[in-house]
């Protein structure tokens, strides 16, 4: 079930959000974006995969005429360990500092943080899945 802008606003409210993370099957994913960036929210993760690319288009035309920022659909998130967690991403391959992982594959994004983990060479590492459908923005 997709929540009403009313909804969401008075989430917003409550809360005072900032960002949303969308987990919707994708048939819904356009219409949950769209309540989001009209309810004032800025930032939108979308961990929803398989959304239409009509509906990936029309989220970002959407989020642009809002001035509101997606990334995604389809990323495990965004992390930045000690600060902030959105999406699906386990904790353990990230560590707090200022380099960062940038990725398309969920997978690949946590098999090679552990691997520059465990190599010590790298001071730090934070880390954006940007998507891995046909269509990503960010």
């Amino acid at each position: 079930m997709v929540c009403s802008s009313t909804a969401v606003k008075e989430a917003i409210k409550k809360t005072n959000a900032v960002v949303s993370v969308v987990f919707v099957p994708a048939p819904n994913y356009l219409s949950a974006v769209e309540e989001a960036i009209k309810a004032g929210v800025k930032l939108i993760v979308g961990i929803t995969e398989r959304v239409p690319v009509r509906d990936t288009i029309k989220s970002i035309e959407e989020g642009k005429k809002y001035n509101a920022d997606l990334i995604g659909p389809n990323t495990p998130g965004v992390i930045f360990p000690s600060k902030i967690k959105l999406g699906i991403m386990p904790v353990q391959p990230f560590i707090e500092g200022d380099s960062l992982v940038l990725s398309r594959s969920g997978t690949l994004t946590y098999e090679i943080s552990n691997y520059l983990k465990k190599a010590g060479n790298w001071k730090s590492f934070q880390s954006i899945g940007i998507g891995g459908d046909p269509i990503n923005y960010y």
